[in-house]
């Protein structure tokens, strides 16, 4: 008896080493193993309101599905350890035969009150477990709750720590383009009234419309839902296309005056009516250009095309740039993506922001690109 319990202290003991979720339900199976000389067990956690199996030490146990009105079921539903004959299982599981297991033990992964698992073994002997055995896998199963849990509070407090990483790069990155322009149209306001000339009240309207863009994202930032969601509200409404190619137009002029950008709209006045959040279209808009603008040389213009096909707007943002290698491209959307020889200043998050973007308007967004030769960026938007 002293050397199971000194065995049971090793057990766990190896649990207090760092490790990922496999690795802790692998050692949990393997070290129950030992304990009771079994031939293969597995490891059956609670995934929302399912048991999922999380690891099995043999592969013929892999294809094995449990029944939602089994004993495995039961044993975590009534937090009761079963010990099972052949005879018990056979009627309800005839492929155990197969496999030549006659033996099973069924324990429930607990702590107080709380169960968050099962823990099966199995052996190829009759009648091989005991109640001392089952006594000894209680208290192991108890040290493997702690293992489990241990696991996952650390996955949760990493994911917590990327999600802040995220929210405050998401933040730097959307108050950026508001807070230039209105900062460009300030200046460019200071500088005439300096000189007593006339004011464009286009710079003043600007101001305006990016200064209420930025009280909105900021109050967004603020709530709570953006961080639990792992995303930006989203106000949908009517919006023109027209309408959003001129901002895209005034926006770009404040922020590249050393760049071209030219329109092409084969669009109608009364065509091109959308349903989404205006803002975020925009700033989806404004990272995918800025892009343009950060990998293209001054003298080569930037074109923007809007085509309408079969009720969806085909919008294309075409630059002369250095271009992307083929093998990057799948990496483009990844967040905190810069390319490995990028010198440009940034995130690596606008493209991730701007596909999100696109999606949550039920569009999509490609990429290609040929190297010295530019990049298409093409986004395709539903109409109203």
């Amino acid at each position: 008896m002293e050397q199971l319990l000194e065995q049971l202290y090793m057990s766990g003991l190896r649990f207090l080493e760092p490790m990922t979720p496999e690795s802790t339900y692998k050692r949990i199976v393997d070290e129950a193993l030992k304990l009771v000389n079994a031939d293969s067990g597995a490891v059956y956690v609670m995934k929302g309101r399912e048991l999922k199996k999380a690891y099995t030490s043999s592969k013929s146990l892999a294809t094995l599905r449990h029944r939602k009105h089994g004993f495995t079921y039961q044993a975590w539903r009534y937090k009761k350890p079963f010990i099972l004959s052949s005879q018990d299982i056979y009627a309800v599981h005839p492929e155990f035969k197969k496999i030549q297991l006659k033996s099973f033990m069924l324990m429930p992964i607990s702590y107080g009150k709380e169960v968050i698992g099962v823990l099966t073994l199995q052996s190829k002997k009759e009648n091989y477990f005991t109640h001392e055995m089952l006594k000894l896998i209680r208290l192991y199963t108890s040290m493997a709750y702690l293992s489990i849990r241990k696991t996952q509070l650390y996955a949760q407090a990493k994911e917590s720590l990327e999600l802040q990483d995220l929210l405050i790069a998401m933040t730097s990155h959307e108050l950026k383009t508001p807070l230039t322009t209105i900062s460009i149209y300030s200046q460019m306001l200071e500088k005439s009234l300096s000189k007593r000339a006339k004011i464009n009240p286009i710079w003043v309207k600007e101001i305006g419309f990016e200064t209420k863009r930025l009280q909105k994202l900021l109050h967004e930032l603020l709530q709570s839902n953006v961080i639990t969601n792992k995303s930006f509200q989203y106000d949908f409404s009517p919006y023109n296309i027209h309408t959003l190619l001129e901002k895209v137009r005034l926006n770009f002029l404040a922020n590249y005056p050393n760049y071209h950008l030219e329109i092409r709209n084969s669009l109608k006045k009364e065509e091109g009516m959308l349903t989404g959040d205006f803002d975020k279209i925009l700033q989806a808009f404004n990272n995918i250009i800025g892009n343009a603008a950060k990998y293209s040389p001054p003298s080569a213009p930037i074109t923007l095309s809007v085509e309408l096909e079969k009720k969806i707007i085909i919008l294309k943002i075409i630059d002369q740039g250095k271009g992307i290698p083929q093998k990057d491209l799948p990496l483009l959307f990844d967040k905190f993506y810069r390319g490995k020889n990028s010198r440009h200043e940034g995130m690596g998050i606008g493209l991730f922001l701007a596909k999100n973007i696109i999606e949550k308007h039920k569009g999509k967004i490609e990429i290609t690109s040929q190297i010295n030769k530019g990049t298409t960026v093409q986004i395709c938007l539903p109409l109203k």
